[in-house]
């Protein structure tokens, strides 16, 4: 587990590599990007904004579930 006393530790999680918070970065980055293209779709009449809703929440979820995939955290549930 994270010494909670480290700069930049998490609770919860083991401490990471370099490698695990590079590749989560890129997922945030990526998440980011797509979420502008949605927010670009939001702005439109056209779109149907219940799905782009569901859309947005299904992706959220979705690198939320990769970035846990890739940093394990540990969990009591």
């Amino acid at each position: 587990m994270a010494d909670p006393q480290r700069p930049g530790a998490i609770r919860g999680y083991q401490p990471q590599s370099q490698e695990k918070i590079d590749l989560v970065n890129t997922n945030k980055l990526l998440e980011n990007q797509v979420g502008s293209v949605l927010n670009d779709l939001a702005q439109r009449d056209d779109v149907d904004q219940d799905m782009l809703r569901r859309a947005r929440e299904s992706l959220q979820v979705g690198f939320m579930l990769a970035n846990r995939a890739v940093l394990q955290p540990i969990s009591d549930l």
